[in-house]
């Protein structure tokens, strides 16, 4: 019998589960088994498409067999491997890698990973490393967005012990049922199909609305932006303006735990708040509190921002000064989850996205190891040349230097590094050999002299290996990375960043209040650096991260957007691969492009402005579709599809018979080879949609 409101919420959500038969099937039996018949389930799809709520029926039905449960939630886990470890000893309650692996050993356990696809550049060493060395009786079952890379079914081995499982929609049967367990009137079931497409966040959504309005229309004809609109709805419905504040402001944080509720929305009523968001469907549970699911939050904030940018304002203050306080009463790694949060309020900073690519990075950083070195020094030596190599070796040797490295676990070697010094610790003789770090101790000697105790760091060389410091995922990881260190770095009074190019990031640089330093500025070689630096001890952290906080921020009573970004439509995978070939077969014919759905699908709208027309969505449609096809020819083998592809939809011949002598092959060929070169645009194209 349920005794705690946790086990009335576990009821509850099993009772209103509905669809995913065979994979219930499939992880019941697999658990009934001797040995069990694969160790990895491998589950991926598009947001909102019901992969956490998966998760939780997998637990409950361990729970039922009595198999011991784990789970990492990977929003909160950076992406290494030494923190991925990290959060293995805590969920399993153990201070070291080898006594988690004991405990998962004790008897037959799942290991729940979910969001895998924030840890998505670790998958090579996820399948290396961190799979193998776990007993064969753990089940690992990992969530995400992104299709798992090719290399898992390349591996044979891998092709018998991994389930990988594509979550789509429901079918119809299962929208029913759904319906049904939600109370819903079956008269109204046909247009909420037809409204919501099977879309289990939007089928949610739906009975969340109608439980605070019944007579409410859903007309998928004139409403496409399904998320927006029944959030809008639901929003208009809510018990007061409190709830509604409180809901807004979990749009706006990372965390929402109850004690942040109090300081942020009420202090008296946080406790009703946060129980009241508990029950929301949108709203998922972590290890730090409550969080809405990607597609709310991003609609819900983005209304806020442009609806009351006065109340967004009053949040973000409370907000700041929640974590303000707190920032000064942690150490370690609570520390960082604060400043994790912090930083999160500038998620949305319109003055530094010029200078930052915001695309995940396929890098993660990682401590430097001996062997690396050559290839840091080759690097530099690409980028800045001899003189500057010669330079980096001295660091390279010296204990003043703290070196971190990007690496990829699907290459070979460092995707790039940071070599950052600690002034007070080089030796005058190292010192000598580095125009660019004499001259930042020469600054602080005249301009800002260390007191006892204090630090200096100077970022002395980052670079990416492929970009060196242009705007790109690496370069922008490196930037994070040098935040991190200045932030949480002890006793730190002066820091300097070296600057290639300082005119272009200038800009950045004093919006984030890190002012030219021209007097630092040094040459080596042919190159002129520029330096940038901060006093934190005339602007402290927390007063810094106060100033970036106000600098994130509209103008208060600014006019709304008159157009409103639209929402990616949502298709099923066979709705998405019909569209694609209609969009073949019409390559040539605007009038009839204009009707496909694929204008208003990820593919096209992440390449267009939200006001985009007609005719700049049809030609982005055709762009992303020859681009896929024309990767075709980097391989010899699939050569020959591209140019199945070109000749029949793209350059049409006259007759599939004229294609085929064109391109030199027989007929049977030629529509063998058409065929595979649709399947393989399809893939490319769906693996942008769903973001793998």
């Amino acid at each position: 019998m349920a005794t705690t409101l946790a086990d009335r919420l576990k009821e509850q959500r099993r009772r209103h589960f509905v669809g995913r038969m065979e994979e219930k099937a499939l992880l019941r039996d697999a658990l009934k088994a001797r040995e069990l018949p694969f160790l990895l389930f491998y589950g991926y799809g598009p947001g909102g498409v019901g992969k956490t709520s998966l998760l939780r029926e997998f637990a409950a039905i361990a729970e039922d067999l009595d198999v011991a449960t784990f789970t990492i939630d990977a929003r909160f886990v950076p992406p290494n491997p030494e923190s991925c470890e990290w959060a293995l000893m805590q969920v399993t309650g153990t201070s070291s890698p080898a006594d988690a692996r004991k405990v998962l050993s004790a008897k037959r356990a799942i290991l729940f990973i979910d969001t895998f696809e924030l840890l998505h550049t670790l998958e090579g060493w996820f399948r290396e490393e961190f799979l193998p060395s776990m007993p064969d009786t753990l089940l690992t079952v990992v969530m995400g967005r992104r299709r798992p890379s090719h290399a898992w079914m390349s591996d044979s081995a891998w092709r018998r012990l991994a389930k990988i499982v594509g979550l789509r929609n429901f079918n119809e049967d299962e929208s029913r049922k759904y319906l049904a367990s939600q109370e819903v009137s079956p008269d109204r079931f046909a247009d909420l199909l037809k409204f919501t497409h099977g879309h289990p966040l939007a089928l949610s959504l739906v009975c969340e609305t109608l439980a605070q309005n019944q007579s409410l229309k859903f007309d998928p004809e004139t409403n496409p932006d399904i998320i927006n609109l029944l959030l809008e709805r639901f929003m208009d419905s809510v018990p007061s303006p409190l709830h509604r504040q409180a809901l807004e402001a979990s749009s706006m944080l990372r965390n929402t735990s109850e004690a942040l509720l109090a300081a942020v929305v009420d202090s008296e009523r946080s406790f009703e708040l946060f129980e009241w968001l508990k029950t929301l469907t949108f709203i998922e549970a972590g290890p730090f509190g409550v969080y809405p699911h990607d597609l709310a939050r991003e609609a819900i904030s983005l209304e806020l921002r442009w609806r009351n940018p006065d109340d967004l304002a009053r949040l973000h203050d409370k907000a700041r000064a929640y974590y303000a306080d707190h920032l000064e009463r942690t150490s370690g790694l609570a520390q960082q989850a604060i400043l994790s949060d912090y930083i999160y309020l500038h998620r949305d900073n319109p003055s530094i996205k010029p200078f930052f690519n915001w695309d995940l990075s396929s890098s993660y950083v990682d401590l430097a190891k001996p062997s690396d070195h050559n290839e840091i020094l080759q690097i530099v030596r690409k980028y800045e040349g001899e003189a500057s190599e010669k330079v980096a070796k001295v660091w390279l040797k010296s204990g003043a230097s703290h070196i971190q490295v990007l690496r990829n676990s699907q290459e070979v070697g460092i995707t790039g590094f940071l070599l950052t010094i600690e002034s007070s610790a080089a030796m005058q003789s190292e010192i000598d050999q580095d125009p660019g770090v004499k001259r930042c101790i020469g600054y602080l000697s005249e301009k800002a002299p260390l007191r006892q105790g204090e630090r200096s760091l100077i970022y002395r060389y980052w670079m990416s290996r492929e970009g060196y410091q242009d705007v790109c995922p690496d370069q922008s990881l490196l930037f994070v990375a040098i935040v991190f260190s200045s932030l949480t770095a002890q006793n730190l009074a002066h820091d300097f960043q070296v600057c290639a190019n300082p005119d272009f990031f200038a800009p950045m640089f004093e919006y984030a209040s890190l002012p030219r330093l021209k007097e630092a500025d040094f040459k080596i070689g042919d190159k002129t650096y520029g330096v940038f630096g901060h006093d934190w001890r005339s602007l402290p952290i927390k007063a810094w991260l106060a100033l970036m906080s106000e600098r994130e921020l509209p103008v208060a009573g600014a006019a709304p957007p008159t157009v409103k970004a639209e929402e990616v439509v949502v298709l099923s995978q066979s709705s998405f691969e019909e569209s694609v070939l209609q969009a073949l077969k019409t390559f040539n014919n605007p009038a009839r492009l204009a009707e496909n759905p694929l204008l208003k699908s990820r593919i096209v709208l992440d390449r267009v402005s939200p006001d985009a027309d007609s005719r700049e969505r049809i030609r982005n449609l055709r762009e992303a579709i020859f681009e896929q096809a024309k990767t075709l020819v980097a391989s010899s083998k699939d050569a020959k599809l591209f140019q199945a592809l070109e000749t029949y939809y793209i350059k049409p011949a006259r007759s599939q018979e004229a294609a085929a002598e064109q391109v030199d092959v027989s007929i049977a060929s030629y529509r063998r080879h058409l065929k595979a070169g649709v399947q393989r645009v399809v893939e490319l194209l769906w693996q942008i949609e769903t973001g793998g």
